[in-house]
């Protein structure tokens, strides 16, 4: 896991190499053990490489980088880990390449001159790399398939700058960072959140999930294409036991390979199916494994987990390590939003933060998350809708009103919530905004500049926040893969990257894997969510004798929620003080805007979780220094 910073200039700017190292620096956090660079000329441009290392695996010199192609016509600069490196070097080895580390770096490199952008899909892994081809005099710029890691780019005509971080990027622009309007107002005004190539700099774009950008020298151009977008064709004829074997398989498959490592493991344990069916299988695999768990207790009873997570370390005789969020709010509120790097959606944000840090204190350079098994197992209560719309269009009349009854009453929902839930599958864009209106959503909030808005050819309505293909019997896993791309996943790896690089951790998804996702996409939906309306079906039925029945058995979701309103209103002061500075945002009207916000702490008006965007919009821009 690393640091990666590159760029092409049209001329070499004066100075650049020491430019350059104060860019590292900003990456320290990311690579710690080890840091190098180099700059290039290529006729009268230049091309340059920097990169800081955390050691993981092959704790030796041989996983330096940059590192080059024994014929010296690639490098590389790679941030990330291979989990299946030993299997692609022994399949290179036959095909005679040689080795000269045991670094999973090299493995990547060698599968690269092996196989161009085919080695892509043979990768189980998560990265961001760049690799420079000196014959072809191109960059190629390769984001994983889920976007676990991060790759942001800067490009206009005399430069192309890309990096791990925004910072870097600002760092050699010298120049003060501007907002992105639209961005900006999707987020305060609907909550959307990393789901497109925008981010809140104006000049500054993330590289898309599962997506390869090329960079031509000669031709000063780039080129975006996406390398994996996963079928979601049905495996006709399947067995539901059969298709249970085989996901217990591959789960265990994946928790295995997660464990390779050279330094100390943790794991983040909410008391969820998903975590404690990770911290489970490591027992299960491995009965004499040291597990040390990370979690998070709330002091509000109604979020609090110490029940269930008591319960796994018991189970498993596990370490149980607890952080405690809401008692010193105030006092990491500030770090948390610098290290994110742009607005997040909530307090629970926090946790996660604790977590890793508590983590670090205990020497833990590696830690395993359950993120992203919701996304790809039907976790959520939102899915049971699309899987209704699904037997709609596939004319099950009778199934859909059999599942729709159990669904009320295994979730314990009003009718309310039914039609609610269909009612934003089958709405289009046009009456869902009509809809939003009318129960109270105020695209047009007097808190905004709406003529500086205005100005910005700005767009005052909802973007098509997941934009899924509505196919009978496969909506449901049409909404999943999208939810991969632009969905809530995206965000939340975010949170998961930013936390954990800022106390140099390296952060592994055992969910997160190509053929694991391909493999859940090939099934039929009412493995994923039975016609009793049971959420992640299939998964628990694969886990039943790894994993406490009881755990299994849950049907609520709580993770690492926050008391959140409650913890804002603790800090109203430090808001009020925030908001009195001499900062101006040119997005907003600042008295009315605070007038709203403290109405909300002062309990004059119902806290929504807007107020918290609104907090942490104006913070986050107010300690960037944005304009």
């Amino acid at each position: 896991m690393c640091g990666i910073i590159g760029s092409w200039h049209k001329q070499c700017p004066e100075n650049y190499q020491n430019e350059l190292n104060k860019s590292l620096e900003l990456l320290f956090h990311r690579g710690p053990d080890d840091k190098d660079l180099f700059i290039e000329k290529v006729g009268k441009s230049s091309v340059a490489f920097g990169h800081r290392r955390l050691s993981i695996i092959d704790l030796t010199s041989g996983g330096h980088q940059p590192m080059h192609s024994s014929d010296k016509r690639y490098s590389i600069i790679f941030n990330g880990m291979i989990y299946n490196y030993k299997e692609l070097r022994k399949n290179l080895e036959k095909l005679g390449f040689k080795f000269y580390s045991n670094s999973d770096t090299e493995v990547l490199l060698q599968s690269w001159v092996a196989w161009k952008e085919d080695c892509l899909k043979k990768l189980t892994g998560m990265f961001s790399f760049a690799i420079y081809d000196r014959k072809q005099k191109k960059l190629f710029c390769v984001r994983d398939q889920f976007g676990m890691k991060p790759l942001f780019y800067f490009y206009d005509n005399e430069k192309f700058i890309f990096s791990s971080e925004i910072s870097a990027i600002i760092s050699l622009l010298k120049r003060r960072a501007k907002l992105n309007p639209q961005r900006c107002y999707d987020y305060l005004i609907f909550g959307n959140l990393d789901n497109t190539e925008e981010t809140f700099f104006a000049e500054i774009k993330q590289l898309s999930t599962g997506s390869i950008l090329t960079f031509d020298f000669e031709k000063n151009s780039l080129s975006l294409k996406r390398w994996w977008y996963p079928s979601i064709e049905i495996k006709k004829n399947l067995n539901f036991n059969e298709s249970v074997k085989n996901l217990r398989q591959k789960f265990l498959e994946k928790i295995e390979i997660h464990l390779r490592s050279d330094v100390p493991i943790g794991v983040a344990l909410s008391g969820g199916i998903d975590s404690s069916s990770i911290t489970c299988a490591i027992r299960h695999l491995f009965p004499n494994y040291e597990i040390n768990t990370y979690s998070y207790i709330s002091e509000d009873q109604n979020l609090n987990e110490r029940k269930w997570i008591n319960e796994i370390n018991n189970n498993t005789n596990s370490n149980g390590n607890l952080v405690y969020a809401e008692k010193n709010f105030s006092s990491d509120i500030d770090e948390v939003i610098k290290i994110q790097g742009e607005p997040f959606l909530d307090t629970s944000i926090i946790t996660e933060y604790l977590i890793f840090k508590k983590a670090k204190e205990n020497g833990v350079k590696v830690m395993i998350e359950g993120q992203g098994g919701d996304e790809l197992l039907c976790g959520y209560n939102g899915y049971p809708g699309t899987r209704l719309l699904s037997l709609l269009l596939e004319k099950e009349y009778k199934r859909f009103f059999y599942f729709s009854k159990n669904w009320r009453r295994t979730h314990e929902k009003k009718l309310y919530d039914l039609i609610s839930r269909f009612g934003e599958e089958i709405l289009p864009q046009y009456f869902k905004n009509i809809a939003l209106k009318t129960f109270g959503k105020d695209f047009k909030p007097s808190w905004l500049n709406i003529n500086y808005l205005k100005e910005k050819n700005l767009k005052f309505e909802t973007s098509k926040y997941l934009d899924y293909k509505k196919i009978p019997g496969r909506t449901l896993i049409s909404k999943l893969r999208e939810n991969i791309f632009t969905g809530g996943l995206p965000a939340l790896l975010r949170y998961a990257d930013r936390n954990s690089m800022a106390f140099s951790i390296e952060c592994r998804l055992p969910f997160l894997t190509q053929d694991f996702s391909e493999y859940v996409f090939s099934l039929p939906e009412n493995f994923l969510i039975s016609d009793n309306a049971r959420t992640k079906h299939i998964f628990r039925e694969a886990m039943k004798g790894i994993v406490p029945q009881n755990i299994l058995n849950r049907n609520d979701k709580i993770g690492f929620a926050t008391p959140e309103a409650e913890m804002i209103k603790r800090i109203k002061s430090t808001v009020n003080s925030w908001l009195d500075d001499d900062y101006e945002n040119p997005l907003i009207n600042k008295n009315v805007f605070k007038k709203e916000i403290m109405k909300a702490l002062n309990g004059e008006k119902i806290y929504t979780n807007q107020i918290w965007r609104m907090i942490n919009f104006y913070r986050w821009s107010q300690l960037m220094e944005m304009s």
